[in-house]
């Protein structure tokens, strides 16, 4: 439980240490001047939940340093640079993200409100999930958990990544014979009509750019190269 107490406390600080002014000029009013003291933030906090945009920061900085034995690969994915690839980093991170945090706090909903919530919540936040794991709808949520960390499997890691990597392939075959097709009824009026996204979509074809892309995927995937 004292993970999301401490990544709370840590992420009030920043906001009171980057938001915050020192001292108001004597005799300015907070509303008049618009801004709190970095004594103000932390005081707001201790009796305010965070926003909804507050707990997104919040959650993506906590993302960005929890113990992950997958960082290696999710930044060769986002290196690669693919939109298969950026969606395969952020699945993976979000999914070891999820069991991290039942691994703390035994239910991830409860990491949540212990992280949106002041501390002076705790006893509350405790009693209404203890009534809660007795209900229907937390073994719902348990089984929704275990069938997290199955699909993180290393097996289902590599049937999802075929998976994607297929729908990829055909994505970009289909968009390479389109601009094959293309090519055979060019002509200027045609080239004027074009959208942007299809200009830029015929030049890479003509470069070779989108057949080098394809060819790296099938190779990946196992199908043979683009005819």
């Amino acid at each position: 439980m004292k993970e999301p107490i401490f990544q709370r406390a840590r992420y009030v600080s920043y906001v009171a240490t980057t938001y915050g002014v020192e001292e108001r000029s004597a005799g300015a009013h907070r509303a008049a001047s618009k801004s709190y003291t970095t004594e103000e933030w932390f005081d707001w906090y201790e009796t305010h939940s965070l926003s909804d945009g507050a707990m997104d920061e919040a959650i993506q900085q906590w993302k960005a340093d929890f113990p992950c034995q997958q960082r290696n690969t999710i930044a060769t994915l986002e290196k690669e640079g693919s939109r298969v690839s950026k969606k395969r980093a952020r699945d993976l991170l979000n999914g070891a993200f999820k069991v991290y945090l039942r691994d703390v706090c035994g239910i991830r909903k409860v990491a949540i409100e212990l992280l949106r919530n002041p501390t002076k919540d705790l006893e509350r936040i405790l009693w209404k999930w203890a009534q809660y794991m007795n209900s229907p709808e937390y073994h719902k949520e348990l089984d929704r958990s275990r069938q997290i960390i199955d699909e993180y499997s290393a097996e289902a890691q590599l049937r999802q990544e075929q998976r994607e990597l297929k729908l990829e392939v055909h994505r970009l075959r289909a968009k390479y014979r389109n601009m094959r097709s293309l090519h055979n009824k060019m002509s200027h009026n045609v080239w004027r009509n074009l959208s942007a996204d299809d200009r830029q979509s015929y030049e890479e074809w003509q470069s070779g750019a989108m057949e080098q892309e394809l060819n790296e995927l099938t190779k990946r995937h196992g199908y043979g190269k683009v005819r």
